[in-house]
Formats: C-alpha cells, structure tokens, sequence
C-alpha cells in the first residue's frame, strides 16, 4: 500500500475540537474523525457494488436515500447506533464524490456523547461538511 495524500481539517464546534483527517491509499481510503484528539471505534466499510455506486453519483435519488454501507466495526463501540449512523452518512458522502474503494472510519464516540447538548442532527451535519471540506 503506498500512501498517496493525506489531509485534516480541524475546528471547534460546540465547544469541542473535531478533526477529520483523509489518508488516501491505493486499495483503501482511512478517514479519522477526532474530538478532542480520540477516536475510539473503527469501522471497515466494504464499498456498495457498481450498480448502487453509479446511482450515487449520477445522483439518484431513491439510491441516495436507500443506501446503506456494510460495515464492521473492527474495534469499539459496535452497538452504538449514533455512531453507526454517522459512519453511513460519511460512507454516502464519500462513494457520492466518486470514492470506489474500501473504506477504514475510525471514530470518537464522544461525538455525541454529551447528553445535554441535544443537537446531534446539528452535530452530523457540522460533521459531514467538514468530511466534505476535507476530500475535495
């Protein structure tokens, strides 16, 4: 495997600092999302078939709200849900901007931990436009 690029973006949101990390591989794409400098859960995210893979980037829109990635988790908290749905939500904005390979997702299950707080959606999206900002 020769590393090709690797890219971070970090900022605070909501108090907490979050960095999304991009390491590019020839067989693989490695994406770490840290709060406060943790990830602790890692996923393997097998990429969708060529035909649901088309859908997504010609912008299908019955393929776009149906999709949902295999995934494993490798290490950490493999029942949490919260963390499994941004997992797909970041693994449906990679294969929609032309990612064809594997997916590594390590993740910070403090990234919805704070149960006061209550704006999860509001943290998922903060996180998927940072995962945007980083691989374009």
């Amino acid at each position: 495997m020769s590393l090709n690029a690797t890219k971070t973006i970090t900022e605070v949101l909501q108090g907490r600092e979050i960095s999304v990390q991009s390491v590019d591989f020839a067989d693989k794409h490695l994406l770490f999302v840290r709060v406060d400098g943790e990830a602790d859960t890692t996923f393997d995210v097998k990429a969708p078939d060529a035909n649901t893979m088309l859908q997504l980037q010609l912008g299908g829109q019955s393929a776009a709200e149906d999709f949902t990635c295999e995934k494993t988790c490798l290490i950490g908290q493999n029942t949490n849900l919260k963390l499994g749905i941004a997992v797909n939500q970041i693994a449906k904005v990679l294969y929609t901007n032309s990612e064809s390979r594997n997916l590594v997702i390590s993740i910070s299950s403090k990234l919805f931990a704070s149960p006061s707080s209550g704006n999860e959606f509001e943290t998922l999206v903060d996180l998927l436009q940072l995962v945007k900002r980083v691989i374009t």
